[in-house]
């Protein structure tokens, strides 16, 4: 997974299976492994489930819940244990035929809304 950022400061991560590398603004890019950081790559792979479309990863972590109006999709995730469940209450992606939004909502009440652009 290639993430670029441009607002509201510019970063660039660069996601596999095994490592992570960060770039923020001018700075050099830091990279991360699984060994360095366990619990970031659980994340990491969570969210590449996500963004690969992987339903039977998503499965194992979530309830789903899709719905479809109007040509516009939703998926909700619910998460199902811990760590995850400790931190999200949901995990709401939605688009047309790309995804186009990613709403993160946290359990301490916390919401992030993400939105995709030029996606290929």
């Amino acid at each position: 997974l290639l993430w670029r950022q441009d607002v509201p400061f510019t970063v660039q991560l660069v996601l596999t299976k095994d490592k992570l590398r960060q770039t923020f603004a001018d700075q050099p890019a830091q990279v991360i492994t699984a060994k360095d950081n366990p619990m970031a790559f659980y994340f990491s792979h969570i969210f590449l489930a996500v963004f690969h479309g992987d339903t039977d990863q998503l499965k194992q972590q979530f309830d789903m819940t899709f719905k479809a109006d109007n040509g516009q999709w939703t998926l909700a995730l619910t998460p199902k244990a811990a760590p995850l469940n400790t931190v999200f209450n949901t995990i709401t992606l939605g688009g047309k035929s790309d995804l186009e939004r990613l709403t993160l909502q946290e359990i301490r009440g916390d919401k992030t809304d993400i939105l995709f652009s030029n996606q290929s």
